[in-house]
């Protein structure tokens, strides 16, 4: 008798190959992008880095990750804490140890072969960042309005939006794919109540919370208000006790792994002294919305342009449905654009409604409002809520194309449309070739490595812009020594101790050099404006 012939069995691998390949293109293609929409940047990667907003804070990236990995692996301690920088006091780094993103990059670094403190490596890990953000996005995305080419260029909208392209030079900024991945598995939960879920969702933020405490506010904002807008719906359905215990069960553990975090915050005061009067110059004009900044100087048509292409695919959406889930949206994207105009209406920099928007009375009542200095980085949020809506209503033509009996129509119109649709996005929100900031290196630091006698220095003068401390703390990479310098917004009560008194000085005279000698310095280094830097020994 013929024995029946085994059913073949497809291996975990060949079943899983679709998803490797997809997200593995979508990410290819999310770098391919950000090189392009870089330019030049990746053809002078290794002395240059994004200019940015012109903060000089990617020279606080390069120095957070080599103060990392030097407490890590060289002085085997806690790396929220030190006083390499505003010596002799010293300060907590609980609001500026982006640690997840520090080892992440040790591991390139590590891999590459490319030094903690070069520029080329805090330009890897911005590329890094719009592909966790692309990916995060599509997930997010493709879940919500369930259609892949949608999603993608829904994506789009959010990966490349003018706001990041402002924020070439804040890391920390760039880095909030970890919180969109975050949402995603929270919109998860709530509709499945898997426990993995839940879980992967507390280990994204946490990932968001080591990377930048301003985009985890951002995304615990998110996270509010759409439980907000959800709760009728939540309420309503069943085992609303099992996800009320899954949401406390995971705030919980979620505290627990940031422990370390929340306890370096204490000792931590902020420089920032605003009220809520004072953030209206960190807020907003709701011009700017859809009148490009040009002539501004910097990078794209301005931090909070949302332009007008997006805001259309998102009102048509609105008028084609009124389902419930455009709805939620909609009203997402409206706070967010509210609360991003700060608390006082900007009209072409004319002030109105002095007090009474949104943000003037959370302010109040919420704390992290009263610690964010930056109003407009809320439009990050309102970005992504209009990137949704803009999916929708793709999703809404291409399933009606999809259904023509017409080949050319159903197979090729949806893509062909998608590339022009994704083209004028671009040529919308990018307006040529970013500025490149030189990372420049004195000279003078290569004699202040070769001293061995040299143990704590000072860089001055430091009285014009306290800014340039930045560029102190990334030249610190170079030599290795203490340094009474230092710029952080949130720091220790007692680190400007030093510093408040030397800003002040005209000249570096026999008294000033013998009040640093006494606070333990062993050197100054000495910034001329029309010569090179000089080094001068006070021991």
């Amino acid at each position: 008798m013929r024995r029946p012939r085994p059913v073949l069995q497809t291996s975990a691998l060949s079943r899983a190959w679709p998803g490797i390949a997809l997200w593995g293109g979508l990410a290819l293609a999310y770098l391919i992008l950000a090189v392009i929409f870089t330019r030049p940047l990746a053809f002078h990667a290794v002395d240059f880095t994004a200019r940015g907003s012109g903060s000089g804070d990617q020279c606080q990236s390069i120095w957070s990750f080599w103060w990392t990995k030097t407490a890590l692996f060289n002085l085997h301690q806690s790396p929220f804490w030190t006083d390499v920088i505003y010596y002799p006091h010293g300060t907590g780094l609980g609001y500026h140890n982006c640690l997840f993103t520090n080892l992440l990059a040790i591991l390139v670094s590590a891999v590459s072969g490319t030094p903690i403190n070069a520029p080329l490596l805090y330009n890897m890990l911005v590329l890094i960042s719009f592909v966790v953000i692309g990916l995060g996005s599509f997930a997010l995305i493709r879940h919500v309005v369930r259609d892949t080419l949608a999603a993608f260029i829904g994506s789009l909208i959010v990966t490349f939006s003018p706001y990041f392209f402002f924020h070439l030079d804040h890391l920390n900024l760039l880095m909030i794919g970890w919180g969109i991945f975050s949402i995603y598995f929270t919109i998860r939960y709530l509709e499945t109540l898997r426990v993995t879920d839940l879980a992967w969702a507390v280990i994204f933020f946490t990932a968001q919370l080591y990377t930048s405490l301003t985009n985890a506010m951002l995304v615990s904002s998110f996270l509010f208000f759409y439980l907000l807008f959800s709760s009728k719906e939540l309420l309503s359905r069943a085992g609303r006790g099992r996800l009320v215990l899954g949401g406390i069960s995971g705030g919980f553990l979620a505290t627990i792994l940031a422990m370390p975090l929340l306890l370096s915050l204490r000792s931590c005061g902020s420089d920032w002294p605003l009220t809520w009067h004072d953030s209206v110059r960190f807020s907003a004009d709701l011009l700017d919305f859809v009148i490009p900044e040009n002539g501004s100087g910097l990078p794209g048509p301005g931090e909070v342009y949302v332009g007008w292409l997006i805001i259309f695919l998102a009102v048509a959406v609105l008028l084609y449905t009124h389902r419930k889930s455009r709805l939620r949206w909609a009203a997402l994207a409206a706070t967010f654009l509210a609360l991003s105009l700060g608390p006082t209406l900007l009209i072409a920099g004319r002030q109105t409604l002095d007090g009474w928007l949104p943000y003037r009375w959370l302010y109040s009542v919420v704390p992290y409002f009263s610690l964010n200095r930056t109003p407009a980085r809320f439009i990050v949020l309102a970005e992504f809520c209009l990137a949704v809506l803009a999916a929708f209503g793709l999703k809404a033509v291409f399933d009606r194309l999809r259904r023509s009996k017409n080949p050319l129509v159903s197979r090729w119109l949806p893509a062909t449309g998608s590339a022009v649709l994704m083209l004028a996005i671009f040529a919308d929100y990018h307006d040529g070739a970013i500025v490149l900031e030189p990372m420049y290196v004195p000279p003078v630091y290569e004699q202040v490595a070769a001293d061995t006698t040299i143990h704590v220095i000072c860089d001055l003068p430091i009285k014009e812009k306290l800014q340039i401390c930045n560029w102190y703390m990334y030249w610190q990479t170079i030599h290795g020594r203490k340094a009474a310098n230092g710029y952080l917004t949130h720091h220790s009560k007692t680190a400007t101790v030093l510093l408040d008194q030397i800003k002040s000085w005209d000249e570096l005279g026999p008294p000033q050099k013998a009040e640093l000698a006494a606070a333990g310095i062993d050197a100054v280094v000495l910034h001329h404006p029309d010569r090179e830097s000089e080094l001068i020994r006070l021991r």
